[in-house]
């Protein structure tokens, strides 16, 4: 009989993966691989494998079961058994989060959060089984950032390029990467990437061997005591003090003017650790993330932004960062005091530790227009200082007044300056973006926002429904695809909405943030491709920073009045920018850098050019956990040319009694007179009562 995995058997696989994953945890990707079948992913291995186990697990507790507290007078920890304080080998096993009792269900991979880095080297094979030791859930693993050329079957996303891996089975991933950089990995299934299912993923160089830096890597992400995102999303209500009274979650604004959904947010975490700032009063216990330097050295950070909704602007206290690449892709250094980065993004940076050695705070602020600001904090320290008292105080900046801050989504911060993306260059080496006559390009516009009486998250008045069957297997025959009136002006939808791309033309694609649903920013993240960013262009805006109108290159057609504008059928005001997408001002044709996942400011568009080379049905979605699960996605149709799935490739679909079959039991009932039927169930109930 074949073995089939049980969550008592995922839980004792975790436990022997809990050593080296705890070691993974402390150093994520420096100096540090998973183990692999065979040895370690060294760059002379032609092929890696790694094996994830996906399971249950709870906050502030051992690995054996016993539960444990936080001393209130030092950082430390404690069995609840026995009172024995932990050892920080034994303490970094434990998932603490932001120290909040009591413990809180979490999904996780080999049983730390963020799971276990994996990091190989660029054109390796790499293979990844995936064990789902849920007990009651599907699973699919996204391998955010990897462009899965010509390997569409991989990519990870539940009933678009994959069924979901089923209770007690597994799934093996086979891909190839030839882009070094940072990226992650992630469930790509309802909520649960923000419970707890993510981890960071390196590409490297073959000749990696002896870097220019050292690295660290830091996992960001928002954490909440209570709800995942698919709670919110039916409505978040907190007791009004010690009334009886229950109060909806309230949205909170940003500099923009514009507001983020509602969320309860009770901390951020940098690598798994934070600090519960409970009624305003702070939270000190909790032991954070420790970021050990050398004084006199350059550090390369790799930064990912692991959260469900907010961005982050994020600095270290007394030092200045550089800016050297994003999502993947390098470009020339900018030197800022700080940079914001969104949901999905990653962004590397390098500092130099030539400051006084002791104690600084890494932290990350949400960009939430108000006086106490929600954050993540770790701790920056010097080997050859003293370690100091993890400080109360707001931590200080390296600049004084208007400090430089880079990958605003909106052009006006108060206090600082902000440096856009559009700004960034790659460096002279990097390829340029697709090129070619107005005939050999095609405009495709994607306006991403709420319409309508019901506010649903939609592109251009379509809300994505999750196809009935993996889209990539039926590309044609999706059950529940878009009849033709949708997306027209003034429709809304309900579908699985999908735009087709032409294979091997090139692809200019203007997304929006216009019309009646205009919403904050949204962090829009294509599958299958690093597009290059042609353009951004942004609102007009106050003094004050607020919006004052939305961009006027983009025509929204639908209809004069803008409360019932839902800018379905969006394009260039100006005519001859719809003729030839080239002679667009502003284009950055020749110096554009490439990401995946690129912010959309409010009231304006971002222009990205691809090329349709990559053969496969591609997930386009607003990594606003919230938003993807309310519909603000649809898929990019290139399967033209696609090849077969692999050998027995798993199928699935929604079943349905057809017209004029039947069960076994309906056919013996059918032939049964009324008058048997009822003599059974008297003899039945004679039994009964024998």
């Amino acid at each position: 009989m074949a073995f089939r995995w049980s969550p008592t058997a995922a839980f004792l696989v975790i436990l022997a993966y809990q050593l080296e994953s705890v070691v993974g945890r402390t150093k994520l990707c420096q100096e540090y691989t998973p183990t692999v079948e065979g040895g370690r992913c060294t760059p002379t291995k032609e092929r890696c494998d790694f094996k994830l186990v996906v399971a249950p697990a709870l906050t502030m507790t051992t690995p054996d079961g016993t539960a444990i507290y936080l001393s209130t007078t030092a950082h430390t920890a404690h069995r609840s058994d026995t009172n024995q304080q932990l050892s920080d080998e034994e303490l970094r096993k434990v998932i603490l989060a932001d120290g909040y009792q009591p413990a809180r269900l979490v999904t996780v991979v080999n049983g730390t959060m963020p799971g276990p880095c994996i990091a190989f080297y660029k054109g390796q094979v790499v293979t990844v089984e995936v064990v789902n030791g849920m007990n009651s859930e599907g699973l699919t693993i996204h391998w955010h950032g990897i462009d899965m050329q010509d390997n569409s079957y991989m990519d990870g996303v539940a009933f678009i390029s994959q069924c979901p891996i089923q209770s007690g089975q597994s799934f093996v991933y086979n891909f190839t990467s030839y882009h070094p950089g940072t990226y992650w990995y992630h469930s790509h299934i309802g909520a649960q990437h923000s419970m707890g299912i993510l981890g960071p993923l390196i590409v490297r160089e073959k000749d990696d061997s002896n870097p220019a830096y050292d690295e660290r890597t830091l996992v960001l992400q928002e954490w909440n005591h209570d709800f995942s995102s698919e709670r919110m999303e039916l409505g978040v209500y907190h007791r009004n003090g010690s009334t009886l009274q229950w109060l909806k979650q309230s949205k909170t604004e940003t500099y923009d003017g514009t507001f983020f959904s509602a969320f309860q947010f009770h901390s951020g975490l940098i690598n798994g650790r934070g600090r519960f700032f409970e009624n305003g009063a702070l939270n000190i216990r909790t032991p954070l993330e420790v970021i050990e330097v050398e004084e006199g050295r350059t550090y390369r950070f790799r930064v990912i932004a692991a959260g469900a909704i907010y961005p982050y602007r994020l600095a270290v206290e007394g030092h200045g960062l550089s800016m050297e690449a994003t999502d993947g892709h390098d470009f020339k250094a900018i030197s800022v005091e700080s940079f914001i980065i969104h949901p999905g993004e990653r962004y590397d940076f390098t500092l130099t530790t030539d400051q006084t050695p002791k104690d600084y705070m890494i932290f990350a602020e949400t960009l939430e227009n108000m006086p106490k600001k929600h954050k993540a904090e770790a701790i920056l320290r010097y080997k050859s200082g003293r370690p100091g008292v993890v400080p109360n105080a707001t931590p200080q900046r390296s600049c004084q007044g208007n400090c430089s801050v880079f990958n605003c989504p909106f052009k006006i911060m108060p206090g600082a300056v902000c440096t856009l993306l559009s700004t960034a260059r790659p460096h002279v080496s990097a390829p340029k973006a697709p090129q070619g006559p107005p005939g050999e390009i095609k405009q495709i516009f994607l306006n991403f926002g709420f319409p309508g009486p019901r506010s649903d998250a939609s592109v251009n008045g379509i809300r994505f429904e999750k196809p009935l069957l993996p889209a990539i297997l039926h590309p044609n025959a999706i059950p529940n695809a878009c009849p033709a009136h949708c997306g027209e002006a003034g429709q809304l939808c309900d579908c699985a909405h999908k735009v087709k791309l032409e294979r091997g033309k090139i692809h200019q694609i203007i997304l929006v943030n216009m019309g009646q649903g205009q919403n904050f920013s949204h962090p829009i993240h294509i599958h299958g491709y690093s597009f290059y960013v042609v353009k951004m262009g942004f609102p007009d805006y106050l003094d004050t920073g607020k919006i004052r109108r939305a961009n006027v290159d983009i025509r929204c057609p639908d209809n004069p009045d803008p409360d019932i504008n839902y800018c379905n059928k969006a394009t260039w005001a100006n005519d001859s920018w719809n003729q030839d997408p080239n002679i667009i001002p502003g284009l950055t044709l020749n110096h554009a850098i490439r990401k995946d996942t690129i912010i959309l400011p409010s009231g304006g568009y971002v222009i990205v050019r691809l090329k349709a080379d990559n053969p496969g049905m591609w997930f386009v979605h607003c990594h606003i956990e919230k938003h993807n699960l309310g519909g603000m996605a649809l898929m990019f149709d290139a399967t033209d040319g696609q090849g077969p799935p692999p050998k027995g490739f798993p199928t699935c679909d929604s079943f349905r009694l057809k017209a004029g079959s039947t069960t076994g039991i309906s056919s013996t009932l059918r032939a049964t007179s009324p008058l048997t039927v009822l003599l059974l169930i008297v003899a039945f109930i004679g039994f009964l009562l024998c």
